[in-house]
């Protein structure tokens, strides 16, 4: 069979949790790769940000290293890249 790669544009809410679903549901396909392509090696979340601003949390607490939160999904490659066009 031939192996196929899955490519996420893109580590917001809709990038990381669709990296995190599919790599639950094809964890036993060893033929299916994901790749998640972001500019930045981490995850802003962005709904907490107000919450920063207000002291009430500290900044770290609001961005998540992409490598660190998907140690776990072994099917999941993260590439630190911009995209530039898609030909």
């Amino acid at each position: 069979m031939e192996e196929k790669t899955i490519i996420i544009l893109g580590a917001g809410f809709s990038g990381v949790f669709t990296a995190m679903h599919l790599s639950r549901k094809l964890s036993e396909d060893t033929q299916v790769n994901i790749k998640l392509v972001n500019k930045n090696p981490f995850f802003t979340y962005k709904t907490r940000l107000h919450e920063v601003i207000g002291g009430r949390i500290r900044p770290e607490e609001a961005v998540h290293d992409l490598k660190t939160l998907f140690k776990s999904y072994e099917n999941v490659e993260i590439i630190v890249d911009e995209m530039k066009r898609i030909d």
